[in-house]
């Protein structure tokens, strides 16, 4: 009995050192309380439907891990996969257009995101280049048809002083100026997960064609993600994932320069957002928000001290099996490192709620729609293309 005390003891103790004890890593994580309005009920025009259950597989020659943004050109489909690969689909056969936005390290893996990249973001531009959003590397223009590859925005390169480390989407004017989300500045991709937890450093950018400078229009987003230019061109809309809402930023009139609130206490956290075709928006929610159930999200909002202490623990664990690995290199310690760093099966896109929810707005933000499942085959919907 005595030594279980003792290891009790010790265990409470850990717990607290790591709780409240000062100055233990990560460092560069700020943690305030916030509380999201409860979530617009699943009635009206978000009453559950089953919509999504009538989509159809592309058929192609080859499994495909991970696609999250498309663009099309004529009847091409490209898009991104795990592992950095940017691919055509023609006709049911794919065909690779480049391995890799750039040539880091040789790429171990699937789960070496930094060295491999990760195409999070594509769109093509009125000049026909395709424009990549890489959430490791950056942001790139890329010709489809030569293979060549142009940096627009290097993760290595810092704007107003922060360097951008999670390129996650992007649109282009008629002007050629690209607007793109930089999810993180504490945060890289394989590390999502402090950003979450923290305060939120997330920002929309600007990069100017003609003189190859890259604004900051908005900061201190949690969790900047899905970009998307209005019809007209005069707001921009960027979505911010941890608080489950979208802003606007106005590019004309008398607004001109300033931002709102699009659209908030969605059902879900957004993740994308792209035009329906009249005016409106699609925009794509990934995990479900409904106020009969708890969200995670909801429930460590106003817990900062219960945020830290999980990317505390988090971090120490990480730190562990880098000193392993430092001694003694391997793949596995690294793998292993990685699906920590991704929260386990937590990070498994196999693993999301199976519930898709696509809410459809107008061009004021007014819902005037959605596409859901009840059943399947679509249990992790990122983007929507009407």
């Amino acid at each position: 009995m005595g030594l279980l005390l003792k290891l009790l003891a010790i265990i409470v103790l850990s717990i607290a050192v790591i709780f409240f004890a000062p100055g233990i890593p990560p460092h560069n994580l700020q943690f305030e309380a916030y509380t999201l309005e409860s979530p617009l009920p699943l009635e009206g025009k978000l009453a559950n439907n089953n919509i999504l259950d009538k989509a159809e597989e592309i058929k192609v020659d080859r499994e495909f891990q991970g696609p999250e943004s498309i663009a099309f050109r004529g009847d091409e489909i490209f898009t991104g996969l795990i592992g950095g690969e940017l691919v055509r689909i023609k006709n049911g056969k794919s065909t690779t257009i480049i391995e890799k936005t750039k040539n880091n390290k040789p790429c171990e893996g699937s789960w070496d995101v930094k060295n491999c990249g990760r195409i999070a973001g594509l769109r093509f531009g009125f000049d026909g280049k395709l424009y990549v959003a890489d959430a490791a590397n950056g942001i790139f223009k890329v010709d489809v048809d030569a293979g060549s590859v142009e940096t627009l925005a290097s993760c290595d390169v810092e704007i107003d002083g922060k360097r951008p480390l999670y390129p996650d989407d992007l649109d282009v004017g008629k002007d050629g100026s690209v607007y793109w989300s930089d999810a993180s500045t504490v945060a890289d991709v394989q590390n999502t997960l402090f950003e979450f937890l923290g305060s939120g450093t997330g920002r929309l950018i600007k990069y100017d064609p003609k003189t190859k400078k890259n604004t900051v229009l908005i900061s201190s987003m949690h969790f900047s993600n899905g970009v998307q230019l209005s019809e007209n061109e005069d707001f921009v809309l960027v979505t911010e994932t941890a608080r489950a809402r979208v802003l606007r930023y106005y590019l004309k009139g008398e607004t001109k320069g300033k931002s709102d609130i699009f659209i908030d206490r969605l059902p879900g956290l957004p993740d994308n957002v792209r035009p329906n075709g009249k005016g409106g928006f699609y925009i794509v929610l990934i995990s479900p928000r409904v106020a009969s159930e708890v969200s995670l999200v909801d429930l460590i909002g106003p817990l900062p001290l219960v945020r830290r202490f999980i990317c505390r623990i988090l971090h120490l664990v990480v730190a562990s099996l880098q000193f392993v690995d430092s001694f003694f290199p391997s793949t596995v310690t690294r793998e292993w490192i990685a699906y920590v760093q991704h929260v386990g099966p937590l990070g498994d896109l196999e693993k999301l709620p199976y519930k898709s929810i696509v809410v459809e707005t107008d061009g004021t933000g007014n819902i005037i729609g959605s596409l859901q499942n009840e059943k399947g085959p679509v249990n992790a919907t990122f983007m929507y293309f009407s």
